[in-house]
């Protein structure tokens, strides 16, 4: 995939693998566009990267998911690659928490139907576009879950299973967008501050992303994701292969 002289909606720009994504596609000559819910972090990467477009959204509100397709329409109409990026995970006990609803909610919304969302939002203008990509950043606990992350684990194997039935549809439908699916490994970032395992940085985690996208490899696991990815779909790959051909 060509990798300078694109419009770019990373969502989770604001800070992470997300604003390290957004750094590393400016400076290949990207136009790029993020979007957050906190304000002040939108605000210090527009200091650090000027030529940024910044756009306040709360993924888990609708009215915001749909004002924010709306306004880059109409503000960047060349679009032609949308990085699902922004996440929230909650370690907690979904027997003994007494809020572990609301947090199953906000996951699944922020996680899932997000990425979903703005993907179908955004999909009649990207098919127009000859150099177009949808990018979806998941996680090696698509595969193997994690008890103490019981719905974040949930919401990221959805996201894995539509990403690879919708690669499928894509292909049939002779569609030229190109379908990325990434699964980095824990990272130094704040959604995993709670997490006790060797951390990549995520400067490191975007770099190896970018030279992926250049590279057209539509589905990178990375670091202890790729064992945990071969592990688990060494036989459904065939399977999933067989399905889609009957």
């Amino acid at each position: 995939m060509k990798t300078n002289n694109n419009i770019i909606l990373i969502t989770g720009g604001g800070s992470g693998l997300g604003l390290e994504l957004a750094k590393q596609l400016y400076s290949l000559n990207n136009k790029i566009l993020i979007c957050g819910k906190d304000r002040s972090e939108l605000n210090r990467v527009k200091e650090l990267l000027p030529n940024i477009s910044i756009f306040k959204c709360d993924l888990t509100r609708d009215e915001e998911i749909n004002s924010l397709v709306e306004s880059i329409k109409n503000e960047f109409p060349e679009i032609n690659i949308l990085i699902n990026n922004a996440g929230v995970g909650y370690k907690y006990d979904f027997i003994t928490d007494d809020n572990a609803l609301d947090k199953t909610v906000e996951e699944i919304q922020v996680n899932y139907l997000a990425y979903v969302k703005l993907i179908r939002l955004f999909l009649p203008i990207l098919t127009l576009k000859s150099n177009a990509a949808i990018v979806n950043i998941n996680t090696g606990l698509a595969f193997v879950p994690m008890s103490s992350l019981p719905t974040y684990s949930a919401s990221k194997s959805a996201m894995h299973f539509f990403s690879r039935s919708f690669r499928h549809q894509l292909k049939n439908n002779n569609s030229k967008i190109k379908l990325f699916e990434v699964l980095p490994p824990v990272m130094d970032i704040k959604l995993a501050k709670d997490i006790h395992f060797y951390k990549l940085k995520p400067e490191k985690v975007a770099s190896i992303i970018v030279k992926g996208l250049q590279r057209d490899r539509y589905f990178m696991p990375i670091g202890i994701s790729r064992i945990l990815s071969f592990s688990k779909n060494f036989m459904a790959g065939f399977i999933e292969w067989y399905l889609n051909k009957i």
